[in-house]
């Protein structure tokens, strides 16, 4: 995501079965971090250099402590070298930064999961930046079909950034929306 709206999505199935949900997260963090790379190449080209790592948020505690860990890996484990150490060395580079998230707050899932109404609105909305707008102007008039619920606690992130460029004098208002 960038700017309060996604870039990237992609829901499909793997072309693997992967043995562990860690295996599967791994895979998935390995896709992730490529296309965050590419992402950060056309930025450099278009003249906006990203100074520190992109967050690539992780629900999964084993996935980030391999990720994150440069020992040797566990016999359960080796198959994940090429895809782990590619990883390790985007985290390395300082292109990418895991960051651990709940579950519950996991926009990501919404292309690997049936969810619930609620939950499927609100993902939806974070994603195509409604939720942010809510988040940053709760008395603005939205389409009845925006989720209704408090979705601060998934666009937190979004409104702290919000508020910085802010501070570098840039004006949001109500015009812009």
């Amino acid at each position: 995501m960038m700017n309060g709206a996604a870039l990237s999505f992609r829901a499909k199935k793997h072309i693997t079965t992967e043995p562990s949900t860690c295996e599967a997260e791994l895979a998935e963090l390995y896709n992730g971090s490529t296309d965050v790379k590419g992402l950060r190449n056309l930025l450099a080209e278009l003249g906006m250099y990203q100074q520190q790592p992109t967050w690539v948020y992780q629900d999964n505690e084993s996935t980030q402590k391999i990720a994150n860990n440069r020992g040797s890996l566990g016999v359960s484990s080796r198959a994940m070298d090429l895809k782990t150490l590619s990883v390790r060395n985007r985290i390395e580079d300082h292109v990418i930064q895991t960051k651990a998230r709940k579950t519950d707050r996991m926009v990501a899932d919404m292309g690997t999961k049936a969810l619930p109404v609620g939950q499927f609105v609100l993902y939806r909305d974070v994603m195509n930046g409604y939720a942010l707008v809510k988040a940053a102007y709760p008395k603005k008039s939205m389409s009845p079909l925006v989720f209704q619920g408090d979705a601060t606690y998934v666009t937190s992130a979004f409104v702290k950034m919000q508020a910085v460029v802010n501070e570098m004098g840039v004006d949001l208002t109500d015009d812009y929306l």
